[in-house]
């Protein structure tokens, strides 16, 4: 859009090492910088290596144009931030509801309560307010806030197009069908529910299928033993849980597996299903949270959780190869039309337009 050097510097709480979050502020810095804005990122604490400033720089030196907040968890920042005059853009990310930790994990509960009740703070202080999905955007405006958008999560595409699988992801098939899920093994993904997927789709389709599962799953050992329970039940061994792996190994999961499955109830954006479009792996999806939203007209997306419907969606994409290049070649240009240029560019066109000044 050719603007004139000016600030639009982020603000995020925590910045994990390896996380979508990350990956996304550090996308949206690169493209905010090519676009020719100072851009910088701005932490409650910093971890080592990691070049970004700490919050209080920000807070005490001359105000930019705009700071884009991430907001997924409460913090300090919060208030810190709602209490200065700084132009302010809010990024929802969207906390996954409480309800869903009640009787899994305290802590985690009481934090994705808190970020619920204290993103209230911002609603009279925000410029502008960009859900992550029209999902999460209309989430905002019955929170109250008023002038809304959407700020699709922004997602590196060069290191998914193309990319063959290596010997690390290949070992894992087992020479059947290979399901894959990724993310943090919670309750509001219903991993439960991919393993009742697979269990089905086994017994009526491929005995010889696999169901990899890959992201962290120590944080919430209530859950992770329930979905053993889950597998005793059924005399289920088909799952695979890999635990988190890097970023290499993630994408010879996604070029080696068959079909990718989603069975998550809530979701404020879902990475993995663009990472999947990205590397033409086909896509099934519980109608739920923002699959929809993101998918676009690429996956086939399944309302409700039986089973069996969903183990016959994935039957088709393996099945019949016309049907799955159709699914690949519409996942190839939902992925064009979320791409990081889009997006950065429909991020300043509404920042305009909500009245900041970004030059001329």
């Amino acid at each position: 859009m050719g603007f004139a050097v000016t600030a639009v510097h982020q603000v995020v709480p925590v910045m994990p090492a390896i996380d979508a979050v990350t990956s996304d502020v550090l996308t949206l810095r690169a493209r905010l910088r090519e676009r020719g804005l100072d851009s910088e990122v701005f932490v409650l604490e910093r971890l080592p290596g990691q070049d970004v400033h700490l919050l209080d720089r920000l807070l005490e030196g001359p105000a930019p144009a705009a700071v884009l907040f991430h907001y997924a968890i409460a913090s300090p920042a919060t208030r810190r931030l709602a209490g200065s005059r700084l132009p302010l853009v809010l990024l929802d990310h969207n906390t996954t509801p409480a309800g869903y930790y009640w009787l899994i994990d305290r802590a985690h509960y009481d934090v994705c309560r808190a970020a619920r009740t204290e993103i209230a703070l911002l609603r009279e202080r925000a410029a502008l307010a960009l859900g992550r999905s029209e999902f999460t955007r209309r989430e905002l405006v019955a929170l109250g806030f008023r002038r809304t958008g959407v700020l699709p999560i922004l997602l590196e595409p060069e290191g998914y197009l193309g990319h063959r699988p290596g010997a690390g992801a290949a070992s894992r098939g087992g020479g059947g069908t290979v399901i894959l899920t990724v993310g943090r093994v919670a309750p509001n993904k219903r991993v439960d529910d991919a393993i009742r997927v697979l269990h089905a789709y086994r017994r009526g389709v491929d005995p010889g299928a696999r169901l990899w599962v890959v992201g962290d799953y120590a944080r919430l050992p209530v859950y992770r033993a329930g979905l053993d329970r889950v597998m005793g039940r059924l005399n289920e061994d088909g799952v695979v849980f890999t635990g988190r792996v890097d970023a290499g190994t993630l994408r010879e999961c996604y070029a080696t597996a068959s079909v990718y499955l989603s069975m998550s109830e809530h979701e404020g954006f879902n990475v993995p299903l663009v990472e999947a479009m990205l590397s033409d792996l086909p896509v099934v999806a519980r109608n739920a949270g923002a699959a929809g939203d993101t998918l676009g007209d690429a996956g086939l997306l399944i309302d409700g959780r039986d089973p069996c419907l969903v183990a016959e969606a994935v039957a088709r994409l393996t099945a019949d190869p016309v049907l799955r290049e159709q699914q690949v070649e519409r996942g190839r240009r939902r992925a064009a039309e979320l791409s990081p240029d889009r997006a950065v560019e429909r991020l300043l066109r509404d920042m305009v337009a909500a009245g900041l000044e970004l030059g001329p």
